[in-house]
């Protein structure tokens, strides 16, 4: 159906004008760049959203100003939402995303829901495959599959001949992986799937197989008798995981009958111009503000004041070596639990999450046509990067405004992150305040700069007291950092090397 035609049914349905008034008609965000690819990628996302009916738009942005505010009421409950002046959804945004940058995306729901059919609608929108090849290369978990299933079988007539030659599956040489009910395929095989996607390669039978690196798309069921647990190697290689679409009970009417076959034209990817996207968007620095982001929740979610009384083993992960929950130290420690933000989660940030976070947010904010990744692009991206990989502390959702965060971790964990970014800066206003300064940028800009040794070490000797004057968890990255820099500064001769090239990425 012509996407006029579905347009003008779907406002048909909801009781609005067709076509809009032209005043009604939204501007583009402010700032974005006319790019022919950045508009073919656009495009494609709409042609997602005609096959995919999904009118949640739960990743959103507001430009400031006049903010319009609507109020729910539903018996007691108040609720305030506000109108966003740019907003996607987030299983088609990330889906597509995934396509830009080679991710791995998982799909979690309920069966029938939509997740296999948005990983099929990006092999077909984004690199131009048919339905037919896309299904004949998926993989269908089953607890029976081996790994001679997943990845290919030896040809009986050259094994009756002593040869030993395999049949590889088409998933291998495919430009996108699909791996259907992952968390139904057992642990071993699963360990075979973790090699395709750590190291991009395939082996059975001691034969070394034909892969071809290209985004991975996930699916998972809800957990039942059948299901097995998703290995942690594997989960943790996992970029990003979304919930399926909800149908809309108001367009029953635009439910399809069956899956139909989409033609791309014109609209999929060369893979010169999937090649061209990803220089585009690696290249996209990110804003001083957003690197403070990232910084500030990995300290505050991933730091553990009770873990052991040195800096250096001051984390959630030292802990859980130790055969010990972190959440079990709380009651011996000095901050308040109810509301520290390290309190929260039994478990902290690891660096493959950083590294998504950054390349997710710069897929984002290249998306939208900025020409810097900022803090609110990690805002939005950064709970569908983690929702699979956090886990909630017994003392989260204790507050009487947080309860509602029990079943929607994705909103749970966007206010961490804001919290985060917010105690911060918090603590960079005291330090100011109090010393001038803060002492952590003063003391990195001094190790930059083209001064003795002895006055440098001077400086972060300073800088250590400084911070530990009321220490809190989430300064022990600082503290950690600037301890080493003493210990280098103190044989300035021995580490000249190391100082210098710890300069040149300060002076950077």
């Amino acid at each position: 159906m012509p996407e006029e035609e579905v347009l003008r049914e779907l406002a048909q349905l909801l009781g609005l004008p067709w076509p809009l008034p032209a005043e009604e008609v939204r501007p583009p965000a402010k700032g974005r760049a006319s790019d022919p690819l950045r508009e073919k990628v656009r495009a494609i996302y709409r042609e997602m959203g005609r096959h995919l009916l999904c009118p949640e738009l739960d990743i959103r942005f507001y430009r400031g100003g006049d903010l319009q505010q609507v109020d729910l009421e539903a018996g007691s409950l108040l609720l305030e939402i506000y109108l966003p002046d740019e907003a996607y959804n987030s299983c088609l945004l990330l889906s597509l995303l995934t396509a830009l940058v080679n991710g791995r995306l998982l799909y979690l729901g309920q069966p029938g829901t939509g997740k296999t059919s948005a990983a099929l609608l990006v092999g077909q929108l984004v690199f131009g495959l048919s339905l037919e090849e896309l299904r004949r290369g998926m993989v269908h978990g089953h607890p029976q599959l081996t790994v001679a299933d997943l990845v290919g079988n030896l040809r009986p007539e050259k094994l009756m001949r002593g040869e030993k030659e395999v049949d590889p599956r088409l998933i291998l040489t495919s430009p996108v992986k699909i791996i259907d009910e992952l968390n139904r395929i057992p642990s071993k095989t699963q360990a075979a799937i973790l090699s395709m996607v750590a190291d991009n390669y395939a082996e059975v039978f001691n034969v070394l197989l034909p892969y071809r690196p290209g985004p991975y798309y996930f699916t998972a069921n809800t957990v039942d008798p059948g299901t097995y647990a998703v290995i942690p190697p594997l989960l943790d290689r996992i970029d990003a995981a979304v919930k399926a679409t909800s149908f809309n009970a108001e367009m029953v009417d635009l439910l399809p009958a069956a899956e139909a076959e989409v033609e791309a034209g014109e609209l999929a990817l060369t893979p010169e111009e999937r090649e061209a996207i990803r220089e585009q968007i690696t290249a996209l620095p990110l804003a001083p503000e957003a690197l403070a982001a990232i910084s500030a929740v990995k300290a505050h979610l991933s730091n553990c004041l009770r873990a052991s009384t040195e800096p250096e083993h001051q984390t959630k992960n030292y802990a859980l070596s130790q055969g010990i929950l972190p959440s079990s130290l709380c009651a011996e420690c000095q901050l308040d639990t109810a509301r520290a933000l390290c309190a929260q989660t039994e478990n902290g940030l690891e660096p493959r999450t950083l590294k998504a976070l950054k390349l997710y947010g710069r897929a984002l904010a290249w998306f939208r046509g900025k020409e810097r990744v900022e803090v609110e692009d990690l805002e939005q991206i950064f709970p569908y990067l983690t929702q699979h990989k956090i886990l909630p502390s017994p003392l989260a959702f204790r507050r009487k405004e947080e309860v509602s965060y029990r079943a929607d971790r994705v909103s749970w964990l966007r206010r961490l992150f804001v919290q985060a970014y917010r105690d911060e800066q918090v603590q960079a206003e005291t330090w100011v305040a109090r010393y001038g300064y803060h002492p952590f940028k003063r003391a990195l800009a001094a190790v930059g700069e083209s001064r003795p040794a002895q006055e440098k070490l001077e400086i972060v000797r300073q800088a250590v007291r400084e911070i530990a004057n009321g220490y809190h968890p989430a300064q022990r990255d600082k503290l950690v950092l600037l301890l080493y820099l003493a210990g280098l500064l103190r044989e300035a001769e021995k580490n000249e090397g190391t100082l210098a090239a710890l300069a040149d990425a300060l002076r950077a």
